[in-house]
């Protein structure tokens, strides 16, 4: 019995003359105007963009391919968002102990599978990220906690606004664009 909330075919990217989406049958790519439409292999097509593609491999687990470049990496993560030029994949992991909440941000090179930096300070809670133009990136952060495992976003008690800042990882520099207050704190 198929879920009646469940989308029949949901878009992935559409990247230069071809769009990717995904249906009940697995993930397929459709060459623009007229062309015929092929199935992606493996499956967990997450994001497509510059040829670059991302997949999750485990619950845990993505990979990243340059077909053009020859380059494919696993690393941590779950869900992907991927630069347009290609060249970056912004991911989350779990938080240790699983529970199912989200843990770090991770930002990675395409071309050389290595980490790099996010701006986030340690006790920086990350609500949202996107990549933003260039090499920046966007975060919606929670107030930093004080206690080990504290979820400072769901804290009744805090005054302490939301910041939304964005941070160039290239040049190592973050600056605040807006705070935001919590609604429903005292």
């Amino acid at each position: 019995v198929r879920d009646p909330s469940e989308p029949a075919a949901h878009p992935i990217a559409l990247d230069q003359d071809t769009v990717f989406y995904a249906d009940r049958e697995g993930e397929h790519a459709w060459t623009l105007p007229d062309g015929g439409t092929e199935r992606v292999e493996p499956t967990g097509l997450l994001a497509v963009a510059s040829a670059t593609r991302v997949w999750q491999r485990d619950p845990v687990t993505i990979a990243m391919v340059q077909p053009f470049f020859n380059l494919s990496f696993r690393r941590t993560g779950i869900g992907a968002e991927i630069s347009s030029d290609g060249d970056r994949v912004l991911t989350r992991t779990l938080r240790d102990g699983g529970n199912g909440s989200f843990g770090a941000v991770r930002l990675y090179d395409t071309r050389s599978g290595e980490s790099l930096w996010t701006g986030l300070r340690t006790g920086d809670i990350p609500i949202a990220a996107t990549l933003g133009p260039e090499t920046e990136v966007s975060y919606l952060v929670a107030p930093r906690s004080t206690r080990p495992g504290h979820e400072a976003f769901v804290r009744q008690s805090s005054s302490s606004p939301l910041e939304l800042r964005t941070c160039d990882h290239e040049e190592r520099r973050c600056r605040s664009v807006a705070q935001i207050p919590l609604v429903g704190t005292s």
